[in-house]
């Protein structure tokens, strides 16, 4: 099982407990208990940052691959994603750690070689039939680059539960009815 999967099973029951938490009939001493286990355990009550940090570590990934590797060691995935971070303008605390400093040209690389990066959220019906349907949804990044002087399009798929989605997605299609939403990561504007 990878770490992302099992990190994600271990976080649901604590969310089923968040949402608990929310009752106003709740005594105080049991909010305020739990919410200090969740400070100290570092448990997001959304899928925001976990569904942010996904998609940089995606991105990071694709720049170790794709980036003109330094002739004194290998690229690292945490230089590709503090690289992620500053291309995407990620400033969160959460998210971005104190690191050592980006290498320039490397930098500049990813900047030349990345056209642009957008990330799509779109809901997927898959029939069983013993269920009818199921509603899954998928999230799609799309990296835009270039290579040997042509544009190609590298996408990175993966199939999520409703539960497993960014709060601003879900809100969104609440609002306006389910279709497809697209986030531009790379350029900012």
């Amino acid at each position: 099982m990878k770490e992302r999967e099992l990190s994600r099973l271990l976080k649901k029951p604590f969310y089923t407990v968040i949402k608990y938490l929310h009752q106003k009939d709740l005594p105080k001493e049991v909010k305020n208990a739990l919410n200090d286990i969740f400070n100290v355990l570092e448990i997001e009550p959304d899928n925001d940052i976990s569904n942010r940090q996904e998609v940089y570590q995606s991105i990071a990934k694709f720049l170790q691959k794709n980036l003109p590797q330094p002739r004194s060691e290998p690229l690292r995935i945490t230089q590709c994603l503090r690289i992620t971070y500053k291309l995407c303008r990620e400033f969160d605390e959460q998210l971005v750690k104190e690191g050592s400093e980006i290498n320039p040209t490397l930098l500049e690389a990813a900047k030349a070689l990345i056209l642009t990066i957008k990330v799509n959220y779109e809901p997927k019906v898959n029939y069983e039939p013993e269920l009818l349907k199921v509603q899954t949804y998928n999230r799609q990044i799309e990296i835009y680059y270039i290579k040997e002087n042509k544009p190609i399009v590298t996408r990175i798929e993966q199939e999520l539960d409703r539960d497993s989605l960014p709060e601003d997605v879900r809100s969104e299609w609440l609002r306006e009815g389910e279709k497809k939403l697209t986030f531009k990561l790379y350029p900012k504007e």
